[in-house]
């Protein structure tokens, strides 16, 4: 990728401009990404074409994530042209699904695509239980069993032991957008586990941001909910350090 230097900034993203992969189903990142961003912070996306949504069975979502990472390359070249300052993908699955080996695979080549540093939904969501000193989690999902177990596996290959889980057992991509928020906050209700430090929520087509850092509050521990985990750990990255008491601890005190 050719980045020109002018000398001048975009002049809505002057402090940075953001590149966000979602999958097409996806319709809740970009608006909670757009409700969190600071003054002077951009977001571009594009899609990674998710062909069949329906994750009734394990079978069928281990298809589905397979056949779409075939599309994350042009969507990262087609990013790149914008010339981001950093990418994020903005999905769970796809950064869990094939442990931390995968995700570091999926990171590099993200890089390479577009040659600026990558945050993908894993990443984020640990740099975030590093920054809080949580090893003991409880955690809420909309998948099936496997996604439940991908995501478990995931955590406990890096040190964090998962104490609870609650899944909302979403039947396909575009319902996980269908949860409401008394389904959500009722999730985290079931989650919380006195010998938890943290509650985690993953599923980026979750809307869940609002609702965790409420959540905080009633069950007093920390609720990370992993789109505002991402979009912390991307800030940060870039040396964006504002601070927001609307969001949750990570925003509030990192």
């Amino acid at each position: 990728m050719i980045r020109e230097d002018t000398g001048s900034r975009d002049a809505l993203g002057y402090r940075a401009k953001l590149g966000v992969i979602v999958p097409s189903t996806n319709t809740i990142v970009e608006p909670e990404y757009y409700q969190m961003a600071p003054p002077g912070v951009t977001i571009v996306a594009d899609r990674m074409e998710l062909f069949d949504g329906d994750l009734r069975t394990g079978a069928k979502m281990d298809a589905a994530l397979e056949k779409m990472r075939g599309t994350m390359e042009h969507a990262a070249r087609c990013l790149a042209t914008a010339q981001i300052d950093l990418l994020v993908l903005g999905m769970s699955a796809e950064s869990f699904w094939w442990g931390r080996g995968g995700n570091d695979e999926i990171t590099a080549k993200l890089r390479a695509w577009t040659g600026v540093d990558a945050v993908t939904g894993s990443t984020g969501m640990l740099e975030g239980l590093r920054a809080i000193g949580a090893e003991r989690v409880s955690l809420l999902t909309p998948y099936n069993e496997l996604g439940d177990q991908k995501v478990v596996a995931f955590l406990e290959e890096a040190g964090v032991r998962v104490l609870g889980l609650h899944s909302l057992r979403c039947p396909t991509a575009v319902s996980i957008a269908h949860a409401t928020e008394a389904e959500i906050r009722d999730g985290f209700r079931h989650c919380d586990r006195p010998e938890a430090q943290a509650i985690v929520q993953v599923g980026t087509n979750l809307s869940a941001v609002r609702l965790a850092a409420a959540a905080e509050g009633e069950f007093g521990k920390p609720v990370l909910a992993i789109n505002a985990a991402v979009f912390w750990a991307a800030l940060r990255r870039l040396g964006i350090a504002d601070r927001r008491s609307d969001l949750g601890i990570l925003f509030r005190e990192h």
